[in-house]
């Protein structure tokens, strides 16, 4: 399995506490970005904006880390595969998958900040 960020921050990423501010924030950032007539512009609908900021610095934050870790462990020939009859194709395969799994990440970070530019568009 290809490690797609360190083992420090995957421990962080997936302790209980933190799953429990994702799923927070995910509905914060969905409730944000349709923002229903019953929510308005009361304190509730400013507590969701908090969260759903909040949640979209940790996600860019771990997204960053994400792909600086795949970019680390391009140039420090992590990826590279010996003592195989066909190590140069079974290399360029794992880099292949490593660039795939950094461009998803942009991909992910880039959606996330175009719907919280259209929420704050909506509430301007």
């Amino acid at each position: 399995m290809l490690p797609s960020l360190p083992e420090s921050v995957n421990k962080f990423h997936n302790h209980p506490i933190t799953r429990i501010f994702r799923v927070i924030g995910g509905i914060s950032i969905i409730l944000f970005l349709t923002s229903p007539k019953w929510i308005g512009n009361s304190y509730f609908y400013w507590i969701i904006f908090i969260l759903a900021m909040l949640h979209f610095l940790y996600i860019a934050s771990i997204n960053i880390i994400k792909f600086c870790y795949i970019i680390y462990l391009w140039k420090n020939k992590k990826l590279e595969v010996r003592n195989s009859p066909l190590d140069q194709i079974a290399s360029l395969t794992v880099k292949l998958a490593a660039c795939i799994k950094g461009a998803c990440v942009a991909g992910g970070t880039s959606a996330t900040i175009m719907g919280l530019g259209f929420g704050a568009d909506k509430l301007l």
